[in-house]
């Protein structure tokens, strides 16, 4: 997946005019994720450069994708243990959230 440094670059805040609808919507969507309006907008934002960017990549694996990343960036995860060869241990599988 394509993702530039410059994504996260948050040294320099700009003002930009924005439709009252999209800021409606957005602080109405960003009360169901725990974000700010602005946080909401530059979700979206990120998710449509992402999307723009990667246009073979469905919205489910992005979503997937940067949760992932933010489960290692917060340490979150265990490491896969791989079965010895020959054994006839089967893998689970993990449900579907």
């Amino acid at each position: 997946m394509h993702t530039s440094t410059q994504d996260h670059d948050q040294t320099k805040a700009q003002s930009v005019k924005l439709s009252g609808a999209l800021v409606r919507e957005a602080e109405e969507r960003a009360k169901h994720f725990n974000r700010s309006k602005a946080g909401q907008i530059e979700f979206w934002a990120r998710i449509g450069k992402i999307a723009e960017e990667n246009r073979d990549i469905s919205f489910d694996m992005i979503m997937q994708i940067l949760l992932s990343k933010e489960e290692i960036k917060n340490k979150e995860t265990t490491p896969f243990k791989f079965s010895s060869r020959g054994s006839s241990k089967s893998v689970k599988k993990v449900p579907k959230n």
